[in-house]
């Protein structure tokens, strides 16, 4: 073995400046150490205990990430909100400024949205008909535009519009356009990524995508156009919690335009029609848009006149804020240095216990049968199950996020990262990113993959070379060196030659499209995040039937483990604790995706920004919040600089 060179990138990063941070995808985008995000809601509780079950003889359980979080809060005095008490402009324009370095923001229509960067613009131009409560649930009150209720023997959800709201273009909303959502997901010639387990299971829409019937027969309209009932083959309660597609697209603005086209269509990217308080006035697809006040929005006018929205490069944060450029921006961890943390002008605020996102080293295990519709493992694994463990063992998780990021990212604490399922969590199992390249090596040893003569890396026990090809995304400096140093503990100090696909890192526009090669893939491993929401059945990333299964795997325990959440047992409180408990032992076993770091977003935000807040406001859209921009406000004519 060669010497660590975790020293080495330490005695470098002193000679320099770390700058700025990876991409911002979305659902199955993001990089595990994107250094960009902004986040939501601290929890009522403290951390859970550990679980019940004994934690595996072989390999530790990782660190404890609940309370490392906990910690880097109170060590860096991040807050939820701004602290402005200044009486309130009437109007004004607010500088937004998202730092990616390179954004996906080309497709705004919700139906054929891909990436988290998109829904950056939907809060300022969609409002949905349903938000989500506290307990994970629709809100069914007067704030909400719509309620929502369950008929469990009837296995039926039935969708009430609560206000009379319109467009911005000043036509109706009415549930005729969630209703027409459904027949374009479901349409044969839909080429966006909706049309997944969810929204299979409601009744007649496979017979309506195959042709067999003219209409959905589990969508039932009522005559005034207000209430939607959706009748599923099977519910359990997640069913209930936004299993289902809840985002009505405009039928007048789709009129004439064939499914086949829409995706690719004006109407999908810059002409997009949405009901929330601003509207798109001006835009450069990727670069900036230009939004105004929604006279027709339901619940009045913004207090805002206009947002200036823009793409910036993550390393310009410090710069552009200190110099009063933008208001609002969300901060790279890598520059959250004692100099940048203390300017005068802005404030921090972060909450990582919002987070929805989970992030991965994924391995590619099978292909996609295009014909079956679903997942085919192959017989036999490129990567054996030893070289998988070693190859995440090698992984120095807390010492990265500690060097590059300020220790704004830590080591993953469980498969059901972050906290929105806490009570479920078991924090015993092993995560296998504990850094420990002794444990490493000798697995590899154990297994017969050894160094033959003066061979600079393993070969495989037939003699073969081992060869694995890595995929990970481009970023800052600081993303980049944590990226080497993952190389180069896989290259020198574990002896495995581990090659970046086609010899670089890949740009986050095109990321998905080499992990989506259906194919002769030449990618073994992956990073990547994984979103979770109110339903913690993780279909998005994990069922056998979605294309976004991307490490292609699948078998009969993890189906039968995957099923369980489909099952009418889920209704008791017991079963689905044993569910999601039985779901994280399942991952944690099959030894095909393993979790890795979790980070603490940062915004940062100009002193005369007012009713701002990175707090989860559980769908109470008259209170300061992340998505409640209508409320969003100015105290000053002019940004601050600093001192």
């Amino acid at each position: 073995m060669k010497k660590n060179k975790l020293f080495l990138l330490v005695t470098l990063l002193a000679a320099f400046v770390l700058v700025l941070a990876a991409c911002n995808g979305g659902n199955e985008t993001d990089d595990p150490t994107d250094d960009t995000g902004g986040v939501t809601n601290l929890p009522s509780t403290d951390p859970t205990e550990p679980g019940d079950t004994e934690p595996s003889d072989d390999v530790p359980a990782g660190p404890d990430s609940f309370q490392a979080l906990y910690d880097a809060l109170a060590a860096n005095n991040l807050t939820l909100a701004t602290q402005n008490d200044a009486p309130i402009l009437d109007g004004g324009t607010l500088r937004f400024a998202l730092g990616a370095v390179s954004a996906n923001i080309s497709v705004l229509e919700p139906t054929f949205s891909r990436w988290t960067t998109e829904l950056d613009i939907r809060q300022f131009t969609h409002e949905e008909l349903l938000v989500v409560g506290e307990d994970f649930f629709p809100r069914n009150d007067a704030n909400s535009l719509a309620s929502a209720s369950f008929d469990r023997e009837a296995r039926t959800l039935t969708i009430t519009k609560n206000h009379e709201s319109t467009w911005a273009d000043g036509e109706p909303l009415t549930l005729d356009d969630l209703l027409f959502a459904y027949e374009v997901i479901a349409h044969p010639d839909y080429t966006g990524p909706r049309f997944d387990a969810n929204v299979r299971n409601v009744v007649g829409i496979l017979d309506y995508h195959n042709g067999d019937a003219d209409h959905i027969a589990g969508l039932t309209l009522s005559d005034d156009q207000m209430e939607l009932t959706i009748e599923f083959y099977e519910v359990n309660p997640y069913t209930f919690a936004f299993a289902f597609w809840s985002s009505p697209m405009p039928r007048h603005h789709w009129e004439g335009i064939a499914v086949a086209d829409m995706e690719a269509h004006p109407n999908a990217r810059y002409n997009v029609l949405g009901n929330g308080p601003f509207i798109i006035v001006g835009s450069v697809p990727n670069e900036s848009y230009h939004f105004a006040r929604n006279e027709n929005f339901w619940r009045g006018p913004a207090i805002l006149d206009e947002v200036i929205f823009e793409v910036v490069e993550p390393m310009q944060a410090p710069e552009v804020m200190r110099a009063g450029m933008y208001d609002v921006m969300n901060f790279p961890q890598s520059l959250f240095t004692a100099e940048n943390r203390g300017l005068s002008n802005i404030s921090f605020l972060a909450n990582p216990f919002a987070s929805t996102a989970s992030w991965w080293l994924g391995f590619r295990m099978g292909d996609w049968d295009d014909d079956a519709g679903r997942v085919a493992p192959w017989a036999e694994p490129r990567l054996s199950q030893e070289v998988r463990t070693a190859l995440a063992l090698s992984m120095d998780h807390a010492g990265a996020g500690y060097h590059f990021f300020n220790g704004l990212v830590v080591p993953s604490g469980s498969v059901y990262w972050p906290l929105n399922r806490i009570n479920y969590i078991d924090r015993t199992l092993p995560t296998y990113n504990s850094f420990d390249l002794e444990r490493a090596n000798q697995i590899l040893d154990d297994a017969g993959y050894l160094f033959i003569g003066d061979d600079e890396f393993r070969s495989r026990p037939d003699g073969s070379p081992l060869v694995v090809v890595y995929a990970a995304q481009t970023g800052s400096v600081a993303n980049e060196n944590n990226r080497q140093l993952e190389l180069d503990n896989w290259r020198y100090d574990l002896g495995v030659d581990v090659r970046l696909y086609q010899d670089r890192l890949v740009s986050s526009d095109v990321f998905w499209d080499a992990i989506e090669l259906h194919t002769s893939n030449e990618i073994d491993m992956f990073t990547f995040g994984v979103g979770f929401g109110a339903n913690p059945t993780p279909t998005w990333c994990c069922s056998p039937i979605s294309f976004n299964n991307h490490i292609r795997f699948t078998s009969p325990e993890w189906e039968a483990a995957f099923d369980r959440f489909t099952s009418e047992e889920m209704w008791d409180e017991s079963f689905r604790a044993e569910t999601i408990q039985h779901w994280q032992e399942t991952v944690s076993a099959s030894y095909v995706m393993f979790p890795t770091t979790t980070a603490i977003g940062l915004t940062a935000v100009n002193n005369r920004v007012t009713n701002f807040s990175v707090e989860n406001t559980f769908g109470d859209m008259n209170r300061p919040g992340n998505w409640n921009t209508w409320l969003w406000a100015l105290t000053a004519e002019d940004t601050y600089v600093a001192d």
